[in-house]
């Protein structure tokens, strides 16, 4: 609660359009006795009301919540506001509520800005005085202070952007003049009150978590807050990981707020309050926020629901046909009412919901006897030993230790240790019954400086034990020569962006073939040269981190790993395919795209530049000889467009072309989610995205994942292979990666990600037997949880957990491991109809079980409980076996009274939910 007072200002002050005081005015003046009138604040609990007449339900509030800290902020050295003060902190006191109170959350006097405000030396003895005055008059009551609320808002928002009071752009010289003197300002207020105050008052200063929220705009939707409501108790989980996993002295948790208020610049349009409060009503009425259905079911005593009545408006002055805000309205609102029915037991009237779509219903069937099942890894993300045995910098050791680059500044130092665990990994392929596993080599792990004049026969020695290790398993190899970790020495004269990668890309991949070739059959050029180009050299979110070129960088850099990529692929077919007799090709990814609306070909035309942009970059080279003329008309024109004289996508010559194009032996694949398109004009910015032209959403109906940007959507998946199969003529197809990803506690029955693999999968089989394309083998993405690029180890797609609070590191599969493993012993899906099938099996063990004590990424929701993988695993033996001895006393009972037994079928419904 901030409470600020303008005692020169008249009543005609700007606050008071933010809020109605006039209705009041004769209670308020009688409350305070002063006039002019004293403008009171709120802003932590975020309404901007006057102070007096709400107080009671403020404090109604707080207590029908149970709540027992409050934090409000203090801005008034007079005396009838710090009666106010007085009288507030009293009554919470009485209320069992403890105050805690910030100095100053953003409401600086007027009167103190008038004199230049932060970047005014003498503002730091004014807040020391200011402080003292806090201190002395409050302080035998109150234990816990903040001197600032989110300093860097004022000196960002406030003096550099100009988007919060006073309103001043000036990053030159006032955004740091602000902060250096707010600086001074509260380390003088901390030693006001440790040398002044302290011993007298006992208060304390440990970690105090003051403000956590999650805002959402403003809509008639005001008591619907499941997204609020997952949001708090996420981050309320990692506060308690903090304290009981890590130590770390946290004794009060905020939640940002209490109620919906002025949120500055957003005025009402974002509200981030428990509870909805309505600006219509001159009362301000506050109500809790829950999911409506669930409400009305507990407060009108569950009857049954009849919805009559939903819908949205839109703006008039846009056209009429084109709602689709509409459309993704009713999608919300519809999920949401199959959640209350499915999920929350509401008795909502319905014989429908989310029809399947018939591209969605299962197809029962199987692949070929020799179809490839498989799953993948990388070597930054899983081998570890960045320095050992020789091993030379890759561009991913820099980049992940430079600060900031990677979540949480995680590396790829020791990541999972697969350079020392070859046994391991190759136990738990085993456990899968996969019949390949593709993994990549390092390129600094064999040469470490990037090109051959020196081999390391070490790093060649682990790729050879490995390659042994599977091939003794019956476990075929199928090798990456590039998975993004280019040398950190071939980077510092350019990297992919110097023509000369070409020429060191041939020689490192013959160094491999000559060593590796006679084992291994399967070979993968290049992963994902769109990420490469793209996410390192464009969007700079990526190593090596390069962002200031990306209307011209991301092409260049394409337009190199294309040639090198053909290179290796003609250095194989003349050198050693008639020996080693593998088959070589590239992998390259993509989204689907669909239009944002369907009958609008605006967006039609948008998705489908999506998609030439994405896998028609890489892919039209290799297949058809060339870049598409979509993507050459569009860039050309542009370039032109703003005054350059030649395209900004680089040409192929005529001998180029010829030596490109048919230099694939499959079509690798990577896929995991689909988008919707819409165009977009950029203007003349010269961008890979402004040549797109085309924005990117997805649709609300879709299941979320660990990935801000994976939205579970199989249908995507059937049609983007159709795509590849009338584009690139039918080619077979190797899917070499696909998969789900998760965040938050570790919950080894991971559901979800079975449910992903069964669907994707059943599109994957649909593709084939339905529509013919020549689709040969499926990787499933990943066999363990790894480091995920600049996310770190907070995203996990792994099949098997890794537990990193074990010095071992050890593995434990998942649910998804037996369920992916069933399929692969299925060969696809048998037909229920048909009865029990032999192929379903138990699932697998652990390979290990985590040792020492857990980490919060370790802990197993069980019956309700936050237990350990191993104590999980304890329970689970002990709850069977417990039912176990119900079931068999209850069968020797009933045998004494039956004299004929009966037989039972259970049967079970599976619902499937929209989340």
């Amino acid at each position: 609660m901030t409470v600020a007072d303008f005692v020169s200002l008249q009543i005609e002050y700007d606050c008071t359009s933010q809020v109605n005081f006039y209705k009041e005015l004769s209670a308020l003046q009688q409350s305070i006795g002063k006039t002019p009138l004293i403008i009171y604040k709120m802003t932590v609990l975020g309404c901007s009301l006057d102070q007096f007449q709400p107080l009671g339900n403020v404090l109604k509030v707080l207590k029908e919540n149970d709540l027992n800290i409050v934090g409000f902020d203090m801005g008034t050295h007079s005396e009838k506001g710090a009666l106010h003060y007085d009288k507030l902190i009293n009554t919470l006191i009485e209320s069992g509520i403890q105050p805690v109170v910030t100095l100053h959350h953003w409401d600086l006097p007027q009167a103190l800005q008038d004199c230049g405000g932060w970047t005014n030396s003498s503002i730091v003895e004014a807040f020391r005085e200011y402080a003292d005055f806090c201190f002395s008059r409050f302080g035998d009551r109150v234990k816990g202070w903040n001197t600032f609320s989110s300093p860097w808002v004022v000196s960002h928002a406030g003096y550099g952007t100009g988007e919060h009071p006073p309103g001043i752009q000036d990053y030159v010289v006032a955004s740091y003049q602000a902060t250096h003197n707010m600086l001074k300002a509260h380390a003088e207020a901390w030693h006001v009150y440790n040398d002044k105050h302290r011993k007298t008052q006992r208060g304390k200063v440990p970690v105090y978590i003051t403000g956590n929220g999650m805002p959402t705009e403003y809509s008639g939707d005001t008591l619907n807050d499941t997204s609020r409501i997952n949001y708090i108790k996420s981050y309320i989980n990692e506060a308690l990981k903090a304290i009981l996993v890590d130590g770390v002295d946290i004794q009060r948790f905020t939640v940002q707020s209490l109620m919906d208020g002025f949120e500055g610049p957003q005025g009402f349009s974002e509200r981030f309050g428990l509870h909805h409060v309505n600006f219509d009503l001159p009362d301000r009425p506050r109500t809790p926020k829950q999911r409506l259905l669930i409400w009305i079911k507990e407060e009108y005593g569950d009857p049954e629901i009849y919805i009559t009545d939903n819908g949205v408006a839109t703006d008039p002055s846009r056209t009429t046909t084109d709602d689709t805000d509409r459309i993704f309205y009713y999608k919300t609102y519809i999920d949401e009412v199959l959640k209350a029915h499915n999920l929350d037991g509401v008795k909502v009237t319905k014989d429908n919901g989310f029809p399947l779509p018939e591209d969605e219903r299962p197809l029962y069937g199987h692949f070929p006897k020799d179809f490839i099942w498989s799953t993948a890894t990388a070597s930054y993300q899983i081998e570890g030993g960045w320095r050992a045995d020789g091993k030379g910098l890759s561009i991913w050791d820099k980049f992940s230790h430079t600060p900031l680059r990677v979540s949480n500044d995680d590396t790829g130092d020791i990541a999972c240790d697969s350079y020392h665990k070859v046994e391991e990994d190759v136990a738990m392929l085993k456990e899968l019954r996969v019949t390949h596993y593709r993994f990549s080599i390092a390129w600094s792990r064999v040469l470490p400086d990037g090109t051959n004049a020196r081999v390391n026969q070490a790093g060649l020695d682990y790729y050879h034990r490995l390659v042994d290790a599977l091939l003794a398993a019956n476990i075929q190899p199928h090798i990456t020569l590039y998975h993004w970790d280019l040398p950190q020495a071939l980077q510092d004269v350019g990297g992919w962006e110097n023509n000369t990668i070409v020429d060191r890309f041939r020689e490192y991949a013959d160094v491999i073939f000559s060593h590796l070739g006679p084992k291994v059959k399967y070979w993968i050029t290049i992963n994902e040269p769109y990420n490469i180009a793209m996410v390192g050299h464009g969007y700079g979110a990526a190593a090596p981190g390069i962002s200031f070129r990306p209307g011209t960088l991301p092409y260049l850099v394409g337009h190199n790993l294309i040639k090198a990529h053909a290179e290796a692929w003609h250095l194989y077919h003349h050198k050693y395919r008639a020996a080693q007799g593998g088959l070589i090709s590239i992998t390259i990814n993509s989204d689907w795209a669909e239009p944002r609306n369907p009958d609008k070909q605006e967006d039609i035309e948008a998705a489908r530049r999506v998609v030439q942009f994405y896998i028609g970059w890489f892919a039209h080279p290799i297949f058809n000889g060339d870049y598409s003329n979509v993507m050459k008309t569009i860039i050309r024109d542009r370039s032109s467009a703003a005054g350059l004289t030649k395209s900004r996508l680089p040409e192929f010559t005529p001998e180029e072309i010829k030596r490109t194009k048919g230099t694939h032996d499959y079509f690798g694949f990577n896929h995991y989610t689909t988008v919707l398109a819409f165009p977009v004009d950029y203007g003349n910015l010269q961008h890979y995205d402004a040549d797109r032209g085309a924005g990117t959403i997805a649709d609300r109906a879709w299941l979320d994942s660990g990935s801000t940007w994976l939205k579970v959507s199989p249908f995507g998946f059937r049609r983007i292979l159709n795509f590849i199969k009338q584009e690139y003529g039918n080619p077979p197809i190797i899917i070499t990666e696909n998969g789900v990803s998760e965040r938050g506690p570790v919950d080894l029955n991971d559901v979800h990600r079975s449910h992903y693999y069964e669907k994707y999968i059943n599109q994957v089989l649909k593709a084939r037997l339905l529509d013919g394309v020549d689709i040969r083998g499926y990787t499933a993405w990943s066999l363990m949880d790894n480091l995920e690029w600049a996310t770190g180890f907070s995203e996990r797609f792994g099949l098997f957990y890794v537990n990193h609070s074990d010095p071992n590191l050890s593995r434990v599969a998942r649910s998804s491991a037996a369920f992916y493993s069933s399929i692969i012993s299925c060969n696809g899906f048998p037909d229920p109809a048909s009865g029990p099938h032999a192929c379903f099996n138990p699932q697998p063990e652990a390979t290990s079980t985590p040792t020492g004590p857990p980490h919060p990424d370790s802990m197993v929701s069980f019956l309700g409980m936050d237990l350990s993988p191993r104590e999980a695993e304890v329970g689970l033996y002990l709850t069977l076996s417990l039912l176990g001895l119900a079931v068999l006393g209850a069968g020797v009972s009933v045998s004494l009274w039956l004299t004929k037994a009966t037989k039972t079928k259970a049967s079970e419904n599976i619902v499937e939910l929209i989340m």
